[in-house]
């Protein structure tokens, strides 16, 4: 049990170390389509159906939200020409979401928690981007692989040492 958890938290600061420096605003996904709140879902569909996007911005008047078809749970085709965007996206209210000079690693945290694809980067109370799984996912892999992460590297050689004492014990 002792030696599980020392993995975890060693994940944990690995991954701190990587993201905390990059700022959420090098990463910041700003070219979402925009959609009417008031849209049909089957109207949707057709203009978007054939489109490479999946996660969308749902803004007009007081109304912000992110659409995620990742998330959605199937639609009855009578039910696709009554219900209305706003229906199906998740209000700005009830997201967590960064600011543009916050830290990737705290985009991290608060992405895992959130159970959707994205969180929303908020500028005076507006949406303008969101942070994807994907987006931030591609940077760890490009951090990992190509970026000097010495210090880091030296903390794995010590953990390891560290985790087979525990393991003989």
């Amino acid at each position: 049990f002792i030696y599980f958890i020392a993995g975890l938290s060693y994940d944990q600061v690995v991954l701190k170390g990587i993201l905390d420096p990059i700022l959420v605003n090098d990463i910041i996904v700003n070219k979402l389509p925009k959609l009417s709140p008031e849209m049909k879902f089957n109207q949707f569909m057709k203009k978007y159906g054939n489109n490479e996007a999946d996660k969308f911005l749902v803004q007009e008047g007081k109304f912000q939200g992110l659409l995620d078809l990742d998330s959605l749970q199937p639609l009855p085709k009578n039910m696709q020409a009554v219900v209305k965007l706003k229906q199906l996206a998740i209000s700005l209210e009830n997201l967590d979401s960064v600011e543009k000079k916050d830290s990737v690693y705290k985009a991290f945290q608060k992405l895992a928690k959130s159970g959707i694809g994205m969180i929303p980067i908020v500028h005076k109370k507006k949406i303008i981007g969101v942070i994807t799984q994907h987006a931030l996912n591609t940077r760890l892999q490009w951090e990992l692989k190509f970026k000097d992460h010495s210090d880091l590297k030296r903390m794995t050689r010590t953990f390891s040492k560290r985790r087979q004492i525990i393991k003989r014990s």
